[in-house]
C-alpha cells in the first residue's frame, strides 16, 4: 500500500495499461446512461459557474466600480453551498433522490438565471445564494451517487462490470425514463 507502479520500461506495458483501463473507463462510462448524464450535467455546472466567478462578475463589478462586492457574492454562494448541504444531511434520507436531484438541478438554473441578469447588487446576492443553495443539494448528491451505480473494481484492479444476472440497485431507486 502507498506504492508506486513504476510508470517506464522498455516495452511500454505500464503505459498500455493505463490507456486501456481508460478506454475502459470511458466505454464504461457512455454505457452507463445514469454515470454519462450526471458528468455532463456536472461538467456543464463547473464551466457556467468558473465561467460566472472568474470573467462574468469580476467584470461586472469592476464595471460598476465596486470591486470589493465581489467577495461578499462569493461568499453567498459559499453559505447558500452550507446552508444546503446541512439540511441535505439531515434530510437526505427521508425524500427521494430523484427528487433531491430535481430540485438542486432546477435551483441551480434558476440561480445562475438571476445572477445572469446582472440586475442590482442585491438581486446578485439573492441569486448567488439560491445558486450556492442548488449547487449544494446538487453536489451532495451527486458526488457519491455515480460511485454507486459504477462497476466495482476486483482485487486484482480489472473491473467487473454490473451484468443483468447481478443486478444492484440503482442510485436513485429507478433507473432513468426509457432506460
Amino acid at each position: 500500500m502507498g506504492a508506486l507502479d513504476r510508470t517506464t520500461t522498455t516495452s511500454g506495458a505500464p503505459v498500455r495499461r493505463v490507456w486501456a483501463q481508460l478506454r475502459e473507463g470511458w466505454a464504461e462510462m457512455i454505457r452507463n446512461r445514469f454515470v454519462l448524464v450526471t458528468t455532463i450535467l456536472t461538467t456543464s455546472a463547473v464551466i457556467a459557474i468558473g465561467g460566472l466567478q472568474g470573467i462574468i462578475l469580476p467584470l461586472y463589478f469592476t464595471e460598476i466600480d465596486r470591486p470589493g462586492l465581489l467577495g461578499l457574492v462569493m461568499s453567498a454562494i459559499a453559505a447558500g453551498s452550507l446552508v444546503s448541504g446541512g439540511i441535505y444531511a439531515a434530510a437526505g434520507a427521508r425524500g427521494s433522490r430523484r427528487a433531491w436531484f430535481v430540485t438542486g438541478s432546477l435551483g441551480s438554473v434558476l440561480g445562475l438565471a438571476i445572477v445572469a441578469t446582472l440586475m442590482s447588487v442585491w438581486v446578485l446576492f439573492a441569486g448567488a445564494f439560491v445558486l450556492g443553495f442548488s449547487v449544494g443539494l446538487f453536489g451532495a448528491l451527486v458526488g457519491c451517487s455515480p460511485s454507486n451505480a459504477s462497476p466495482r473494481t476486483s482485487a486484482d484492479g480489472s473491473w467487473a462490470p454490473r451484468t443483468p444476472s447481478s443486478p444492484q440497485p440503482h442510485p436513485w431507486g429507478s433507473s432513468w425514463p426509457g432506460s
